[in-house]
């Protein structure tokens, strides 16, 4: 997880580590691409607006990675915006979803983790 406001970040890592996830915290995407780099995450959750590099620049960095193309990257905002939905799609995220995360939020994650997870081992039609 990658957020650069300590109480947002805090208040999803809580509710994951609630729900059983392992959760590992960042406050900067140019820190957390080397730990997300030897860790491996099934899922990276990013905010969107970050001070160095935001959530889609850091979203375009994990997929420049073949070892981490397997992860799902979904970016949280506390805005609703077409613009960076677009522009996240383009760069390889799963989704982008809206901010505060609560219990219903965590179960969002959850299904779209599943979700793309499911869709990356099914075979593609020919």
């Amino acid at each position: 997880m990658v957020d650069d406001d300590p109480i947002a970040r805090e208040t999803m890592a809580s509710g994951f580590n609630e729900a059983g996830h392992q959760v590992y915290q960042h406050i900067a995407g140019a820190t957390a691409l080397p730990r997300i780099l030897r860790k491996r995450p099934d899922a990276v959750i990013v905010d969107l607006v970050m001070s160095e590099i935001d959530g889609v620049a850091l979203c375009r960095e994990i997929r420049s990675h073949a070892e981490l193309s397997d992860t799902v990257v979904i970016i949280v905002s506390g805005v609703e915006n077409d613009y960076w939905a677009k522009r996240a799609e383009e760069e390889g995220t799963s989704a982008l979803t809206l901010k505060p995360m609560d219990r219903a939020g965590v179960a969002e994650i959850e299904a779209i983790v599943r979700n793309a997870k499911e869709a990356m081992i099914q075979p593609t039609a020919a």
